[in-house]
């Protein structure tokens, strides 16, 4: 069921699961060559079952990783057929992960730590701390380098022990991050919770730190980043693009736009593939452009939002959050469409008394407080019986306004924070999405059951 909520006013717009940008072995996937071949028979992708809301993935050189996070586990598969090798525990809410060439590393965003497993059996060797809200991770061969989204900072650890190595500061919030083999560059969001404004990179030198370019703005929520050994490649989950830049300088090359909601992104070794978490119109996909000159060469349609990506040397693997699966597609002969696959037309409900999730009391006020998850974080929204809402929690400043019901519909007015509106996503039972449209000039806020 799917619930509407019209805003006569916005609220500070934020994609806070874009996801996700992509974190090391996503953006960082080992870069094997293709092997030249006749002209190939198209051949299906295959889905595997993995735990609840997969949402990053890498690969060792032989197994796939990947992080659940809404089961607080990590999944090990054979990525010759997707074989499950092993469910680790012990997460809290993790997010990305990586491989050191021995080890995989995991974000726990819910405690602010990593956690690092032997990747031979899956052993925990360590748990370390780093700042606050952990979002991404990637090595740079030697080190472990992780962004903190809420302590606006990147920690560096030292990889045979866990050891910090420095914090570097000077960010506003950090998502995503890759190594070009030299340096570390790091995505900047200018704001965590105004997805309206733009975004720039860091590029930091990894012996020591130094942040040697700050790139102009590059586009609107920045998700995921990746290194083809010449340029960098970053999606803009905001304005539905990717952008190209030079690796020596940071100059913009090229923005190209890719689908709904761009985030995770990885190269083959020849191509580009950008994951498209899709919309209540377009399908989640995959998007393959060309290297040379950003030419989109086709989509695939994947499971239900897919968030993370990495490449085995022979295919593109997929984590789809919504379907809790992971997909895995050859590169050599998955079949692409020239355009999205479109979703059929959902079913509009405007009725707020039927949602369990909003139904605290039989008055025909809906008030009282709501959790739902916000930037990873348990935030609130809190409707009072006098009109007045507040938005409080881990992730934001104590937002405040007024609300009035006429008929079924909640309308939110005088927003004091300003903004463009927001959006939530919640993984539990009580809604899974919330998103926006505008209709003459008035934006609707919609979750669906």
């Amino acid at each position: 069921m799917k619930i509407l909520i019209k805003l006569l006013s916005s609220i500070a717009l934020v994609a806070i699961l874009i996801p996700s940008l992509t974190a090391c072995t996503e953006t960082q996937s080992l870069p094997g060559q293709p092997t030249s071949a006749p002209t190939p028979t198209p051949t299906t992708d295959t889905t595997f079952t993995v735990g609840t809301e997969p949402f990053h993935i890498c690969y060792d050189g032989t197994n796939i990783w990947v992080t659940n996070y809404g089961s607080n586990s990590v999944t090990k598969l054979k990525a010759s057929d997707g074989t499950t090798l092993g469910i680790y525990t012990g997460f809290d809410h993790p997010m990305a992960i990586c491989y050191d060439g021995a080890n995989i590393w995991v974000t726990n965003s819910g405690s602010n730590t990593v956690t690092k497993l032997r990747a031979s059996d899956g052993t925990a060797l360590g748990t370390y701390t780093v700042g606050d809200e952990p979002r991404y991770i990637c090595s740079d061969g030697t080190n472990i380098w992780v962004t903190n989204f809420s302590s606006h900072s990147v920690t560096k650890l030292r990889v045979s022990d866990g050891t910090t190595l420095g914090t570097y500061t000077g960010f506003d919030y950090p998502m995503a991050i890759c190594s070009d083999g030299t340096n570390i560059w790091v995505v900047n969001w200018d704001s965590g919770i105004k997805e309206s404004k733009d975004s720039n990179l860091f590029k930091l030198r990894a012996s020591d730190g130094t942040t040697l370019v700050t790139t102009p703005t590059i586009g609107t929520a920045p998700g995921g980043i990746c290194y083809d050994g010449t340029n960098i490649w970053v999606t803009n989950y905001g304005s539905n693009s990717v952008t190209k830049l030079k690796a020596s300088d940071g100059t913009i090359l090229g923005t190209t736009p890719i689908g709904t909601g761009p985030g995770a992104i990885c190269y083959d070794g020849t191509n580009i593939w950008v994951v498209n978490s899709g919309s209540n119109i377009e399908l989640g996909n995959v998007a393959k452009l060309r290297v040379s000159d950003s030419t989109i060469l086709g989509y695939h349609s994947v499971g239900t939002r897919p968030e993370g990506i990495c490449y085995d040397g022979t295919n593109i693997w997929v984590t789809n959050f919504g379907s809790n699966s992971i997909t895995k597609l050859p590169v050599l002969t998955v079949t692409l469409s020239t355009t999205p696959a479109l979703a059929s037309s959902p079913v509009l409900t405007s009725t707020l008394a039927s949602s369990s999730a909003l139904t605290s009391t039989s008055n025909p006020i809906p008030y009282g407080t709501y959790v739902y998850t916000f930037g990873r974080l348990n935030d609130n929204i809190t409707l009072n019986r006098d009109g007045t809402y507040i938005l409080s929690g881990n992730t934001r400043s104590k937002e405040v306004g007024t609300y009035v019901i006429q008929g079924t519909k909640l309308i939110v007015t005088n927003d004091v924070t300003g903004g463009v509106g927001y959006y939530i996503y919640k993984y539990s039972s009580q809604f899974k999405c919330l998103s926006l449209s505008t209709d003459n000039g008035v934006t609707w806020l919609s979750y669906y059951k």
